[in-house]
């Protein structure tokens, strides 16, 4: 299956996805376990997603298996 967000202000679409996966750190977990959330604006819920495992913001939605390949090069993309 596919990728449902990318990894900023996504709340939503990341919380109705069937796995998250965090592209620093590379771990899998359910949405639910995502427990903090940055960039709220004035009273709103923040929309971006932290790791709960490393607490970086690197945090991705997929329906169905996760696309190993594409979680290692958004790493490389973004962290080298």
């Amino acid at each position: 299956m596919s990728r449902t967000c990318d990894s900023s202000m996504h709340r939503s679409r990341l919380l109705a996805s069937q796995t998250a996966v965090c592209y620093y750190c590379f771990a899998e977990f359910p949405p639910s376990a995502i427990s903090e959330w940055c960039d709220a604006i004035g009273e709103e819920q923040g929309q971006t997603a932290i790791c709960p495992q490393c607490s970086v913001d690197a945090v991705v939605g997929f329906n169905g298996p996760v696309d190993a390949a594409w979680v290692q090069a958004a790493h490389q993309k973004g962290f080298g």
